[in-house]
């Protein structure tokens, strides 16, 4: 299972890297139900680009998979499953 989900990360990341550029990641200041800051990291879906990579983006947000990377977080231990409807700091 972690081996398709490291497969799906790194063709994700390789799509937006020919297609977009640099950067891949983005990284957002969120505040966890908790009350603790945590740095949160999503796939880049938006920017200047081709029609079709714009199309992949609203494709990858519809099914949340540009949050994907964010679940480093849980494996870390910063925050738990269940945590990551986070807000958004200010």
């Amino acid at each position: 299972m972690l081996v398709l989900v490291w497969g799906a990360l790194a063709t994700m990341a390789i799509f937006i890297h020919i297609t977009a550029g640099r950067p891949i990641l983005v990284v957002d200041e969120w505040i966890a139900r908790s009350g603790t800051p945590v740095r949160a990291h999503r796939f880049r879906t938006t920017g200047p680009g081709l029609p079709w990579f714009r199309a992949a983006g609203r494709l990858f947000r519809e099914y949340a998979l540009d949050e994907l990377p964010s679940l480093w977080n849980v494996a870390c231990g910063k925050v738990r499953l269940r945590d990551l409807n986070l807000l958004k700091c200010r």
